[in-house]
């Protein structure tokens, strides 16, 4: 009874602070009780979000039920108030809330350890998994200094003592692994018709498509002005250049452009972001 109220909860808080500064901004300001009395804390709402998020995380996860949307609509929110709120990403970017997320999205990807990652395994996580790339996007075109501190987490806190992987490995394989045969993403799903449910919204191979998409973006950040990084995600995916990269993250800008879904600050970051991985292709 209690997870469906809190469930009911976050859903509500996820759609009320949707592409709504006031909204996002009152609740970022409040503070979380936690606890019970003498043990009671209290904490800022982006703390207790990817406290929360540790916390599932370090359980057996489960592909449906009331648990998996407690954790989906936990994710949503924490996107949603990290959505052009420089403040809130720089204070998740400062704080191990950033080490939370990356950890969470690597467990997820690398929940079956005695299989690779496939498309098929990682199908019933594609929105969490796009709402978690989203939320480290988000904190990266807010703080300057995310990307380095990404770069730094350490990823062997849910895995296998020996698990070396760092976060540029998780995302290059999520951009494989969600792309088509091709190599190239295909935002539209299978008819064709790029519409904003189908990137928003859509299941399947229309939700593939948001991962390639944001995991390309992802990608541009981390490798941009950084040779060795660079040299590394061109290996992992086994390229010659960045081409496939640009051109998702060109196709991404287009849309969002079309649909008007972008802000003027956004669309500055990923134009500014598209010029500088080219020149650095040259």
């Amino acid at each position: 009874m209690m997870l469906n109220f809190g469930c009911s909860l976050l859903s509500i808080l996820e759609h009320a602070c949707f592409a709504c500064t006031e909204n996002v901004a009152y609740l970022s300001a409040l503070r979380v009780s936690s606890g019970c009395p003498p043990f009671l804390s209290e904490m800022e709402v982006h703390r207790w979000l990817t406290s929360q998020i540790k916390i599932l995380c370090s359980q057996k996860l489960v592909p449906e039920g009331i648990k998996k949307d407690c954790f989906r609509g936990i994710l949503a929110v924490t996107m949603n108030i990290t959505e052009g709120n420089e403040e809130t990403a720089k204070a998740i970017s400062e704080s191990e809330g950033l080490e939370n997320l990356c950890n969470c999205l690597k467990y997820i990807v690398m929940q079956h350890k005695s299989s690779s990652p496939s498309i098929d395994t990682i199908q019933p996580w594609i929105d969490e998994i796009s709402i978690l790339l989203g939320i480290l996007i988000n904190v990266v075109e807010a703080e300057d200094d995310a990307v380095a501190c990404i770069k730094k987490v350490d990823l062997a806190r849910y895995g296998p003592e020996d698990s070396k992987e760092k976060i540029l490995d998780i995302i290059t394989l999520l951009f494989t692994l969600s792309s088509d045969d091709k190599g190239e993403t295909d935002p539209s799903g299978s008819n064709g018709e790029v519409t904003l449910d189908s990137l928003r919204d859509g299941e399947g191979k229309a939700m593939g498509s948001v991962v390639s998409v944001y995991s390309g973006i992802l990608i541009g950040f981390l490798v941009v002005q950084d040779s060795v990084s660079s040299s590394r995600a061109l290996a992992l995916l086994s390229l010659d250049s960045l081409k496939p990269v640009i051109e998702t993250i060109r196709k991404c800008l287009a849309f969002y452009k079309n649909v008007g879904a972008l802000t003027s600050k956004t669309e500055a970051s990923l134009q500014r972001l598209i010029s500088m991985l080219e020149q650095s292709s040259l």
